[in-house]
């Protein structure tokens, strides 16, 4: 038998409880991305990136790249993979689809060994640098596939192209954001397992970063740039050119002469006309114009560079079909000359004919003109 003493105790009411919030379940976002260039009468590339979002209409764009930036086609497909990263949500399931490996093999096997050596020496550091940064930002897997061709994916990133391409030809619109998501980038290098080289960079790198151009220095580059669209239809950026004049079929001596040409090092010219007593060495005694490379390679009226030039131009006639113009560019940028077959096959011997030609016959008449004429008796 149970008693009960006193007043009966209420029973409290039990919490209120709270439906739970059915949480969405992550989207699957498929881009498709492309990047390409387009060169107008006026010889100045621009480069610009297209994107594609899957069933959606308000991710189709297409975007210019800032001028600081080389105008090529890679570059491009970089700044379209950062588009593509910004175009998802960070919670959603993200494939980008480009017809090129350059974002691939950037993010999945050299992101690695750049973040260890700080990113020393890479090229296009800020939009490669901003691209790891958002993506490690996201929350979701992020897959990056090549289209292979004949599939329905090749299929769209050639409309992102096409995006890609118009945009090229439109004025600078829009301006690309390269500013960095918090708590992402660990700037520095690792002091563990790098060799003397890369320090060695980096210490470079951060002394000469505030270091402008030489103003003929980019003169000459311009103009070996220009002088390689027009003769192989090539465009090059300023780091190929640095490159090309360096390759292994130049002797150093001529490797030499080529940087110093792009330098405008060379002791001729305006360099006489600083120094008293001086100043007629800046003259051609032949022709009575200033005597700059240009003109000493290829407008002099001397008969040993006729003579020279001739004799390269007959045995390169032997081998090929037609000489291509000379001119300062084509001479200084001789390493970028590119050669190919009927079916597209590079022809690698007429390339390596062609620069060897080109440069010790420019070097024979830089000596040649610098050497003190012979006394006849």
């Amino acid at each position: 038998m149970t008693h009960r003493t006193g007043e009966p105790k209420e029973r409290p009411e039990p919490p209120s409880r709270r439906r739970a919030r059915a949480v969405p379940a992550p989207r699957e976002v498929k881009v498709y991305i492309a990047g390409t260039t387009h060169t107008p009468l006026s010889k100045i590339v621009t480069a610009a990136a297209g994107i594609l979002v899957e069933a959606e209409d308000s991710g189709t764009t297409g975007k210019r790249l800032p001028i600081a930036y080389e105008q090529s086609q890679y570059v491009a497909e970089f700044f379209a993979g950062l588009e593509a990263i910004r175009s998802a949500g960070k919670e959603d399931t993200l494939t980008i689809f480009s017809a090129q490996r350059y974002v691939h093999d950037a993010m999945n096997k050299k992101l690695s060994g750049w973040e260890h050596e700080g990113w020393v020496g890479v090229r296009h550091c800020g939009v490669l640098l901003c691209l790891a940064a958002e993506l490690k930002a996201r929350k979701a897997p992020t897959f990056f596939k090549v289209a292979a061709p004949g599939t329905p994916a090749r299929t769209i990133c050639k409309r992102a192209a096409g995006l890609a391409k118009r945009a090229a030809k439109a004025p600078i619109d829009a301006e690309w954001d390269l500013t960095l998501p918090p708590n992402t980038t660990l700037r520095g290098l690792s002091l563990q397992g790098n060799r003397q080289k890369t320090f060695y960079r980096s210490i470079r790198e951060e002394k000469t970063k505030n270091v402008s151009p030489r103003a003929s220095t980019r003169k000459k580059l311009e103009a070996v740039r220009m002088a390689v669209i027009d003769a192989f239809g090539r465009h090059v950026s300023d780091a190929d050119i640095w490159r090309a004049a360096s390759v292994k079929d130049f002797l150093p001596r001529t490797a030499q002469f080529l940087w110093k040409g792009l330098h405008n090092a060379h002791r001729n010219g305006t360099y006489w006309t600083h120094i008293p007593e001086c100043e007629d060495r800046a003259m051609c005694k032949e022709c009575e114009v200033l005597e700059d490379l240009e003109h000493i390679l290829v407008d002099c009226k001397s008969p040993g560079r006729e003579i020279v030039w001739k004799a390269a131009k007959a045995l390169w006639l032997e081998k090929e079909t037609q000489w291509p113009e000379v001119s300062l560019g084509t001479i200084l940028g001789c390493g970028l000359a590119e050669f190919r077959d009927d079916g597209g096959k590079v022809k690698r011997g007429t390339q390596r004919l062609y620069r060897i030609l080109m440069s010790e016959s420019a070097y024979l008449i830089w000596r040649v003109s610098k050497s003190p004429p012979m006394e006849t008796t």
